[in-house]
């Protein structure tokens, strides 16, 4: 973790400085195929979806149903709820020395996620962020993987308003290096803020995944908001490896 502080800034700007450039986020919003139908091995590898919906997220089956105010709640806009399944296909050709993680935004609601038959979690809240480490579950380069999603919003009547149902926010796919900065990895604050100076903390975690230890460059740049540079701090840290 480092922290410094500095006089007055406006804007942020993080790098971290490893031993090969990688894109870091990769929007996966596209090309997922979705179904109402409730089939319980929808998760595994070899299942087939050829008849699922194509669609792009974020996506609400619910506002695709007519309005009920007969049979649904006046929370949920008159519109049901139910089971949903999504999935994605997608290859990847990760490296040795890589991470990826899997990041939703939001999925309303109780959640269950797979990768290529395995499952990675459950998930019940609807409203907050969560991810999960792809990585020891991928196949090879070059090989199909399978990204499965269910939802059970079947409880549905459980807002004061209208929450939707599905993946209804983005989704990411992020690849890291193994000694990096993690998914909220980093932290600022303003302790103090007055006219005549600012006093920034900022905090960063650093994760190494490799079984040795390693050498780490944080260096922080600090612009103010006609774009002059105004701090920077610049430090190397050895990180401990993985003790299992």
């Amino acid at each position: 973790m480092f922290k410094f502080f500095s006089i007055p800034i406006y804007l942020f700007f993080f790098s971290y400085v490893a031993s090969n450039e990688i894109k870091r986020n990769q929007d996966f919003n596209f090309d997922w195929k979705f179904s109402l139908e409730n089939d319980s091995t929808s998760y595994l590898l070899n299942f087939d979806d050829n008849d699922w919906r194509n669609i792009n997220l974020p996506h609400d089956w619910s506002i695709e149903h007519s309005f009920d105010t007969l049979n649904n709640e006046g929370c949920t806009g008159y519109l049901p709820g139910g089971v949903g399944w999504y999935r994605k296909h997608f290859k990847t050709d990760i490296k040795p020395d890589q991470n990826m993680y899997i990041l939703f935004d939001g999925v309303y609601n109780h959640s269950e996620i797979w990768i290529n038959g395995k499952k990675l979690g459950y998930h019940p809240y609807g409203y907050s962020p969560f991810y999960y480490n792809l990585t020891s579950y991928l196949n090879k380069s070059g090989k199909d993987n399978v990204i499965a999603v269910k939802v059970n919003h079947s409880r549905y009547a459980d807002s004061r308003w209208y929450t939707g149902s599905g993946i209804y926010r983005n989704v990411k796919l992020i690849t890291t290096h193994k000694l990096h900065i993690p998914v909220w990895g980093t932290f600022v604050s303003t302790p103090e803020v007055s006219k005549e100076k600012a006093i920034v903390s900022i905090d960063i975690s650093l994760k190494n995944d490799f079984k040795s230890s390693k050498l780490v460059s944080i260096s922080t740049e600090i612009y103010d908001t006609k774009g002059k540079l105004v701090n920077k701090v610049q430090e190397t840290k050895k990180i401990a490896g993985k003790s299992n």
